[in-house]
């Protein structure tokens, strides 16, 4: 899908709607992996890919500022897998034991405790911490391995914006690609079924979403449910917040959570596996086709 921008006025007006999104704090320069101390509370023999519907959930939490109702938001959620953004590690980890969950912490940038984060039914492997000169990490990857299945998952926060902020998202689209980009060739390298998510601080029209919908599947737009916001800025409300999915899933539900708890909405989604270890050779030769077009 592509859109053409013809004056720089769509641009400027499109711009205004989205907002900045708070810088994070500092955070250790490693990967954490951790099992939970209690054990999940769905057993992972009962948590059949083939059959049994993943729920998962992406939220940016907003620094934890409002935990409690960030806990019991996602406790409601019930996901089998959370990816999270703006979360303090100690949270992540107080969240691995309420839950029963394992976690993987990708920090924004050395010596604090801020960061991405990835809670689990199943084993999670360490990936990749994305990063970017001059910027914070951008995302956490992981293999997420449930039975004898491994899964790609990516926790995704985008560079912030700048204020003002129409400047801002124009700066911001040259390194939001690149940073796009980054994600998908790892997506390749890999060739598992793949779920992607978080806070992309950007709109759908931007050469960014363009990048990453030409590759993957907007699970909302699939879903028929792109319309509803994911971020409210004064009487206006936006999504900036996405799952994408490669065509190893079929999507059976998406939803906006509706309670607050942090300056976005949490999403979520109920995922089928189809049963496939790797896109077909027609999907890749297809998506080869659509990407030298452009």
């Amino acid at each position: 899908m592509k859109i053409s921008l013809t004056t720089w006025s769509i641009l400027v007006l499109l711009a205004s709607w989205v907002m900045a999104e708070s810088q994070p704090t500092k955070t250790s320069s490693i990967f954490e992996n951790k099992s939970a101390t209690r054990p999940s509370p769905v057993r992972l023999d009962a948590l059949d890919v083939k059959r049994h519907k993943l729920r998962v959930a992406s939220y940016n939490i907003e620094r934890g500022i409002q935990f409690d109702k960030v806990q019991a938001n996602l406790e409601e959620a019930r996901a089998d897998l959370i990816l999270l953004q703006e979360v303090p590690g100690k949270m992540l980890r107080t969240l691995a034991r309420k839950f029963g969950m394992n976690y993987q912490f990708g920090p924004y940038s050395p010596n604090g405790d801020m960061g991405i984060g990835i809670l689990a039914k199943g084993k999670l492997a360490p990936d990749k911490l994305f990063s970017m000169k001059d910027e914070r990490n951008f995302a956490l990857s992981v293999k997420w391995s449930v039975q004898k299945e491994t899964f790609f998952v990516v926790s995704v926060h985008l560079k912030s914006l700048q204020r003002p902020v129409t400047t801002g998202l124009l700066n911001a689209m040259k390194p939001h690609t690149v940073q796009v980009k980054r994600i998908l060739k790892q997506v390749k390298k890999h060739q598992l079924p793949t779920i992607i998510g978080g806070d992309f601080n950007t709109l759908a029209w931007t050469p960014e979403y363009q990048s990453m919908a030409a590759e993957m599947n907007d699970v909302a737009v699939v879903a028929k449910s792109q319309n509803k916001p994911t971020i409210f800025i004064g009487v206006g409300g936006y999504r900036i917040d996405y799952f994408f999915v490669d065509d190893s899933w079929k999507v059976r539900d998406y939803a906006v959570g509706p309670k607050p708890g942090s300056d976005h909405r949490m999403i979520q989604a109920v995922l089928e596996w189809r049963g496939e270890k790797k896109l077909s050779d027609e999907t890749l030769k297809k998506r080869s086709d659509e990407t030298s077009e452009r």
